[in-house]
C-alpha cells in the first residue's frame, strides 16, 4: 500500500559513543500507521539493545494484532 503521508525518523546520540534510541514507522495493509520511539536511557548500559527490543516487539505486535484499540500499547508491552 502506498503511503499518502510523508514522514521521517531521526534520533540523536547526544554525547554518547552509541545511539541508544530506537524508532520505527510502519503501515499495515489495512492503512493503519504505527510510529514508535524508545529512549535508550543512555548511561545505564545496553540501552541500545533494550530500546531496539521494545521497538521490535511493539512493531511485531502491531502487525499481528487484528483489532487495534486504546489498550494496544499496554497489551504490546505486557
Amino acid at each position: 500500500m502506498k503511503s499518502m503521508f510523508d514522514y521521517s525518523i531521526s534520533t540523536d546520540k547526544g554525547g554518547r559513543k552509541v545511539n541508544e534510541d530506537s524508532a520505527a514507522a510502519v503501515q499495515r495493509k489495512d492503512g493503519l500507521y504505527l510510529f514508535v520511539v524508545a529512549d535508550g536511557l543512555g548511561g545505564h548500559g545496553k540501552g541500545d539493545i533494550a530500546s531496539s527490543f521494545v521497538t521490535d516487539n511493539i512493531v511485531n505486535s502491531f502487525l499481528k494484532t487484528e483489532n487495534i484499540d486504546e489498550n494496544f500499547i499496554s497489551y504490546s508491552i505486557e
